[in-house]
């Protein structure tokens, strides 16, 4: 489970920004939203609320851009890893992107800390705390010489071997030491755990497009991530009107042109040329929707079913898997297209019946700030764009009682602008004139 993550210079992120999961010493909804892992008390769920464009998903993004190099290392030295940094400061183009975590696995807690461009990966270190156990000690370190770009890894007492050593020889300069572990054929137990709760534990970040969603779930079926009955009762507590469904696997053939363009293209991966020239077909999954009407049972197809329908049935199958077994998930806009009722029907599943898996998530959603007994104050952040169009998070629970107390309503503090996070809007009339450069302004 995480307790932290930190992130400087990546997207609309400029200075360091922490978002945590470690619960403040608040005892309320402890039974919901605390989980207790050894000395830590962590939180199985934090939102996200800011005005549109203010990094909310940045925030979360950092999540798969660190999965990614832990699990799916480069190819070559010349590869470039892929991210953006902050952009609105050129001098700010220029440094390095810094990602800190601290997380559990096992027993143990692991800090974790890498420092890289685009190009490779300056610094990397990982630090153990088995529970219990007063002080970390060191795992290893890593460093990148700048102008050789040869890295080099200092292993701590309890961790070098023949095996942890081998990792060196084929830690490219643009890879973590998680990536070459995926590389080399060594058993390393530990970092085998550590690589496996990225890998299982984590599932992909889920944004608000539905149709691939959508295909994500059926797809979870035909994997058996999750059965047809468990997302059929949860359609069902969600008052969709399904009463059945049915999954189809079909495999066409990818369009002649688009082969020839891939095999043509320079750029175009070989790997991907590769898997075309064997096998140049895909795979589309198809949905339809069983409902009981005047007439009996009345079949629809996926596209026919409302907005709504569409985006809790590609939901059904992150719920089903946060609840049935150790998962991680981050959700862009959690509220998009669902009724406010259903919205925190999702989330109340979640906490109360599950108490080993994680969920952030980001919402325009506002209403439930109104009810204290639907959320903790360490639970819930925001965002806020500086004058220099870079990203702020902060916590409720970062407020002091001036501003924010146990009787305090905090929709309307949060409405009347005392917590921020909400957008500047300019004035509401339009004043037409012939000058396209003054267009909008008032005289």
């Amino acid at each position: 489970m995480f307790l932290d993550i930190s992130v400087e210079n990546f997207r609309s992120i400029k200075e360091m920004q922490t978002l945590s999961f470690e619960a403040t010493k608040s005892t309320h909804l402890e039974d919901i939203y605390v989980v207790k892992r050894g000395e830590y008390r962590i939180l199985k769920a934090v939102s996200i609320r800011g005005a549109n464009a203010s990094g909310k998903s940045n925030v979360i993004k950092v999540f798969p851009l660190l999965q990614r190099l832990f699990l799916s290392p480069v190819s070559s030295k010349s590869d470039t890893i892929e991210f953006d940094n902050f952009a609105l400061d050129k001098e700010w183009k220029k440094r390095d992107t810094i990602i800190e975590t601290n997380f559990i696995c096992g027993e143990k807690k692991y800090q974790y800390r890498i420092v890289l461009n685009n190009i490779f990966v300056r610094e990397e270190e990982l630090k153990c705390k088995p529970f219990g156990a007063r002080t970390a000690h060191t795992v290893f370190t890593r460093t990148t010489d700048d102008k050789a770009r040869v890295s080099a890894v200092k292993w701590g007492e309890k961790y070098t071997s023949a095996n942890s050593r081998k990792l060196e020889v084929n830690l490219m300069p643009n890879m973590t030491v998680f990536g070459s572990y995926q590389r080399t054929n060594v058993d390393l137990p530990w970092l085998k755990d550590i690589i496996d709760w990225f890998d299982d534990g984590q599932m992909p970040i889920i944004t608000p497009n539905t149709r691939g969603l959508v295909d994500y779930t059926t797809k979870s079926i035909y994997d058996h991530k999750v059965t047809k009955s468990q997302i059929l009762y949860l359609l069902k507590a969600a008052d969709m009107g399904v009463d059945d469904f049915v999954v189809k696997k079909e495999t066409p053939n990818l369009p002649k042109k688009f082969v020839e363009m891939v095999l043509k293209d320079d750029d175009a991966p070989e790997e991907l040329k590769q898997k075309i020239q064997e096998d140049p077909t895909t795979d589309d999954y198809k949905v339809k929707l069983y409902h009981t009407g005047s007439e009996g049972i009345v079949p629809m197809d996926f596209d026919e079913e409302s907005n709504g329908t569409q985006r809790y049935y590609s939901l059904s199958s992150v719920l089903a898997q946060l609840l049935q077994g150790k998962k991680f998930v981050a959700i862009d806009e959690l509220d998009c297209r669902l009724h406010p009722d259903l919205y925190q029907h999702f989330i109340n599943t979640f906490l109360v019946n599950k108490h080993d898996s994680q969920m952030v998530f980001t919402t325009h959603y506002r209403e439930i700030l109104n009810d204290r007994s639907q959320f903790r104050d360490d639970a819930v952040y925001f965002t806020e764009k500086s004058d220099m169009g870079a990203t702020e998070l902060y916590s409720l629970a970062d407020f002091d009682t001036s501003i924010i107390r146990n009787n305090t309503n905090v929709l309307n503090a949060y409405k009347a602008g005392s917590l921020g996070a909400i957008p500047r809007l300019g004035g509401k009339y339009i004043v037409e004139t012939n000058d396209n450069e003054n267009y909008g302004e008032k005289n």
